[in-house]
């Protein structure tokens, strides 16, 4: 009797771990006070040793700049700084150059020493912050996290690697606000085929985007319809020209009402920190 229990217990427990799904959304952290969300899939490896393990890290992740250019370094950093809101100087913790005879991070006038690396593999990855794996060796965007203060959005998103999008799974504090995601400036170079590239939009909850569901501005009929498989096509101009779509803005209900509170109730017009209506 006992040992067909067992054989039971067993069984049962194989089930229920067949049927078991973990799937990693992304981690969120912050590097000097800044808050940041690492996306679960990464754009490449980046293979090197660390030359110690005096380094700040985080969930298995450690800030890093990669560079790739023949600028002076110090003029480097600072077009990042000038130019980037998500780069800070926590991120040069340790560089990465094919050269690392040209970074010189005495130069930068600040206590925290720089750690140059450089590997085998040639960078494939545009400059800019990144946050590398320590088990994995992997490089992972870097998304700066700001709260919605306005109210404006309905869903906050990130663009998938299979070019469709998914909910932002990240959270820092602020007055029952989403959170937007957005990722460095300096992974995009506008050009004359690309003139949007690294503009962060958001778009009304009107237009399909794929990956999402779409509200029109009516909780009922988000829940009703499942996500869509295709961006509408001005979405799809939007991300032809180099947009970074960040998220989905609130509307009147089926674009039908000038006023959303007024005319319709599901969702409540942002805020205005003017108060002038």
């Amino acid at each position: 009797m006992s040992s067909l229990l067992a054989v039971l217990a067993l069984a049962f427990m194989g089930e229920v771990a067949s049927a078991v799904s973990l799937t990693s959304t992304g981690a969120t952290l912050e590097l000097n006070q800044i808050p940041y969300y690492i996306p679960s899939f990464s754009v490449g490896e980046l293979p090197f040793s660390l030359p110690s393990s005096n380094f700040a890290n985080a969930s298995g992740f450690v800030p890093i700049t990669v560079v790739d250019s023949s600028v002076q370094f110090s003029q480097l950093v600072s077009n990042f700084s000038s130019t980037d809101d998500v780069f800070n100087p926590g991120f040069l913790q340790v560089v990465y150059s094919p050269d690392c005879s040209t970074v010189d991070g005495s130069s930068l006038n600040q206590s925290m020493p720089v750690t140059c690396v450089s590997g085998n593999s040639p960078i494939s990855v545009p400059q800019g912050p990144y946050f590398w794996g320590l088990t994995t060796q992997t490089l992972h965007q870097a998304y700066r996290l700001y709260p919605d203060f306005a109210g404006a959005f309905t869903e906050t998103l990130i663009r998938m690697p299979t070019g469709d999008y998914a909910t932002l799974s990240a959270a820092i504090d602020g007055s029952a606000s989403l959170t937007v995601g957005v990722p460095s400036r300096l992974y995009y170079t506008p050009t004359a085929q690309q003139p949007l590239a690294g503009v962060r939009i958001g778009v009304k909850d009107i237009y399909d985007v794929a990956g999402v569901r779409t509200s029109d501005g009516n909780r009922a009929y988000y829940n009703l319809y499942p996500p869509r498989s295709v961006s509408a096509v001005a979405i799809q101009r939007l991300e032809a020209a180099g947009a970074i779509i960040v998220g989905k803005q609130k509307s009147s209900q089926f674009a039908n009402g000038e006023e959303a509170t007024a005319d319709w109730v599901d969702y409540h017009s942002p805020f205005n920190p003017r108060g002038d209506g």
